[in-house]
């Protein structure tokens, strides 16, 4: 069986430690990039990104702000980092569903038939998406 890249998350805040808890699931090494926190598991500032290698990482952008959220989205696949989502193991989500990159999906949330969610999208607890 192939190991599972670890994941960097850039922000080690709130939503940050909410998306751990998502990865956690999946048993995957999870790794935090910030400016303001500090910890063991935070490896450098955001800007260090550069220095992780695609091969070895998968990156999750866990910035709450939107406009920060986007900006770091889009600056990861420019620099082409693969963007992977949170999606919670309790939660349903149907077939025909598209789902962007670096999208988070709640524990007990349900998303309906013939949806489309965009990148960088934050569907918390038990969220319920019509179509």
């Amino acid at each position: 069986m192939q190991k599972l890249k670890s994941i960097i998350v850039l922000g080690a805040g709130e939503h940050g430690n909410v998306v751990k808890n998502i990865f956690k699931h999946g048993r995957r090494d999870i790794f935090f990039l910030d400016d303001l926190v500090k910890s063991t598991f935070v490896l450098g500032k955001l800007s260090s990104y550069e220095l992780f290698s695609s091969n070895k990482y998968d990156f999750f952008v866990g910035i709450g702000n939107n406009l920060l959220r986007k900006k770091w989205i889009v600056k990861l696949i420019q620099n082409r980092k693969n963007l992977v989502n949170a999606i919670h193991p309790n939660c349903y989500i149907e077939k025909e569903v598209k789902i962007g990159r670096n999208v988070m999906v709640g524990a007990n949330s349900y998303i309906n038939t013939n949806t489309l969610i965009g990148d960088g999208v934050i569907i918390n607890n038990s969220c319920v998406i019509e179509h």
